[in-house]
């Protein structure tokens, strides 16, 4: 726990939790294509997004991000963030706010959100695993945090962190892709 904490001194700044949708905002959530056929979306449109679940509004969210509207995807994933009851919906919603922001990287300011936002899902980690772990067994998953984070240290020259970062991906064994993290990891450490 030593590293993560050594890692991860900063804090998100705290998002508001009072997000208010304009008439236009409200429209475009309301007007989401519905597959033919799908009760589930079908009967969740009727309700207000603020009675929705964490996970039916960051699929909303992910709607807008693909569309390029990523101011309205931000206020859903602030939401859903609000909104969110476990570590398991928490963790996807982190990784909803990391594709988000990443895909903004150009702004520096979303930039190094990105990077909190990697970290406190690298430090929540561990409660989604065990979560996960629960209720899907020892199934190993791609946590696209640690990639990420990896990545923009990597990219920015910070090889101490990205393999640090790589490192510890590797000391978990439900995390997949071991393969990538062991040659990124041998690849920043030569640079170092």
């Amino acid at each position: 726990m030593g590293m993560l904490s050594s890692l991860f001194k900063k804090d998100i700044p705290q998002q508001s939790h009072a997000v208010e949708f304009t008439k236009e905002e409200s429209s475009l959530i309301k007007n989401i294509p519905v597959i033919p056929g799908d009760s589930f979306n079908q009967q969740a449109r009727k309700q207000s997004i603020y009675e929705q679940t964490s996970m039916y509004i960051q699929g909303v969210a992910a709607h807008f991000v693909s569309m390029k509207n990523y101011l309205l995807a931000e206020k859903l994933a602030t939401l859903s963030e609000s909104v969110a009851k476990n570590a398991i919906e928490l963790h996807y919603c982190y990784n909803l706010w990391i594709d988000l922001l990443y895909k903004q990287r150009d702004n520096l300011e979303k930039l190094n959100l990105c990077i909190e936002y990697c970290k406190k899902d690298i430090a929540s980690y561990p409660d989604f695993d065990r979560a996960n772990r629960v209720a899907h067994g020892n199934t190993a998953l791609h946590i696209p945090s640690f990639e990420r984070l990896a990545i923009i240290y990597e990219k920015s020259g910070d090889y101490e962190n990205a393999a640090k970062i790589n490192a510890l991906a590797l000391s978990y064994p439900n995390i997949a892709k071991h393969e990538n993290y062991q040659k990124r990891l041998d690849k920043v450490k030569a640079k170092i």
